[in-house]
């Protein structure tokens, strides 16, 4: 892998220019001239301390004595003095010399650790360390608004890639070929950026959203562990090299639609599956690869992809997606008589299979799934409080929900799903007895004897 590491030469005048002979008053007047215009530019300035301290804290904490090159930067073992800092080795300065725009040593046999000084830097424009033996972590890069060019290349820098966030100017980042751990960190708003390159570590999680970085060109993240889907591609119609391989990315591979410029498209060595979206008219011949994958075949353009590949059948080092045995077993917490356990309903990308407890059923690795409970009876009394779902942590993610995901389990592997229904009784009804009082007595007793008077009456008068 060849990576193109551009160098800019500066040379100063070491010499003054040759003055014309003019008689003593000319010459007076035409040095006044001079004293005036010099007196109506801006004086030149020392950098602030601050960055000058970030200079000397990166020579310190990589071992500076040691780089192949380290000119100007001491003088007589002690750092040279204020004032000289732009003129040391791999450092160059804004016009003014106000600022340090510019830190390159690279290949120079730096060894030891970033400072976490160097977003101090606020008008650092370039900042290259690649090919040297750095280790642990990138320092934080927040505030670097003038930042453009950023490379820790070849290395073994152990940490993760800092926040990128607010690197407006940002148009290079390459940290690849070293040991960072963690995920890609958010692109959003990286409005300049044309390459990142985050190529061979040991990353995890997914690929971020690419929809905010429409400039892009070049985007390597192979050689990782990268899980998840690709994102969509849409709207990148400067891509021209994507590179993702040797990574764990599941799903299919989104459309390449509209990508008039890609020249590269590599996602091989991953556990992707459907079929190929049709292929770019502008990827040069055998320069991208689709498998190894789970990849189905034919493609709306297999010939197309055949060239891109350069093979006669892109497809012939794909395979079927290897299975999962699931062995699906349902129970009640505790037995109720006349109670019937429900089916399982499970729902995979694609596919969807209704099946009763005990049942066993393949899935495909690397589908996503989701199973829920149908059917059954409860008898007369009882509800159902709770369904719950276990399984392996390796192959059910958030099992008490029902949902999972079954691409970590080999090919002939066999895996238990256990679902378990809780019934509770439903509270006996109850119906309210009014409790007699002392005045609903006396007046019940009231309407008896008047009811009795009234009828002695009749039968007098009968």
């Amino acid at each position: 892998m060849l990576r193109f590491v551009f160098g800019f030469g500066f040379a100063k005048a070491t010499s003054a220019p040759a003055f014309p002979r003019l008689p003593l008053r000319r010459f007076a007047r035409a040095l006044g001239a001079v004293l005036l215009a010099a007196c109506a530019l801006p004086a030149l300035a020392d950098i602030p301390a601050v960055e000058r301290n970030a200079l000397i804290d990166l020579y310190n904490s990589t071992n500076g004595d040691g780089w192949t090159d380290n000119t100007g930067w001491k003088t007589a073992g002690s750092f040279s003095g204020v004032g000289t800092e732009c003129t040391w080795y791999g450092v160059i300065c804004d016009a003014m010399q106000t600022h340090i725009t510019y830190i390159d040593p690279h290949d120079n046999h730096l060894a030891g650790t970033l400072p976490p000084t160097l977003n101090t830097l606020t008008a650092l424009q370039h900042f290259n360390v690649s090919n040297n033996q750095l280790y642990g972590d990138i320092p934080p890069l927040t505030g670097l608004t003038a930042l453009q060019y950023f490379s820790v290349f070849n290395n073994q820098l152990d940490g993760s890639i800092p926040d990128l966030t607010g690197l407006t100017a940002l148009n290079y980042f390459d940290v690849s070929t070293n040991k960072l751990i963690g995920s890609i960190p958010s692109l959003a708003g990286l409005t300049a950026l044309q390459a990142f390159f985050a190529d061979s570590n040991q990353l995890t999680g997914s690929i971020p959203s690419l929809a905010g970085v429409p400039t892009l060109l070049t985007f390597w993240a192979d050689n990782n562990r990268l899980t998840g889907n690709i994102p969509s591609l849409a709207g990148l119609t400067a891509l021209n090299s994507f590179r993702v391989q040797n990574n764990q990315l599941t799903g299919s591979i989104p459309s390449l639609s509209g990508l008039t410029m890609l020249v590269i498209f590599r996602v091989e060595n991953n556990q992707l599956t459907g079929t190929p979206p049709d292929a770019p008219f502008s990827l040069a011949a055998g320069n991208s690869q689709l498998c190894p994958n789970y990849l189905s075949a034919p493609s709306p353009t297999d010939a197309a992809w055949d060239t891109a590949t350069g093979t006669a059948d892109w497809h012939a080092t794909c395979s079927a997606a290897p299975t999962v045995t699931l062995n699906a077993s349902a129970a009640f917490s505790s037995p109720v008589a006349g109670a019937t356990l429900p089916n399982l309903t499970l729902t995979c990308t694609p596919g969807a299979t209704t099946v009763t407890p005990g049942s066993i059923w393949t899935v495909a690795t690397g589908a996503a799934c989701t199973l829920a409970t149908t059917g059954g009876t409860t008898p007369a009394g009882y509800v159902v409080d709770s369904t719950s779902f276990d399984g392996p942590a390796n192959i059910f993610t958030n099992p008490a929900s029902g949902s999972f995901t079954a691409f970590t389990v080999p090919a002939g592997g066999t895996a238990n799903l256990n679902v378990t229904v809780t019934l509770k009784a439903m509270p006996v009804a109850t119906v309210a007895t009014a409790v007699p009082t002392l005045e609903t007595t006396a007046l019940g007793l009231l309407a008896t004897l008047l009811a009795l008077t009234a009828a002695a009456r009749r039968r007098q008068h009968g």
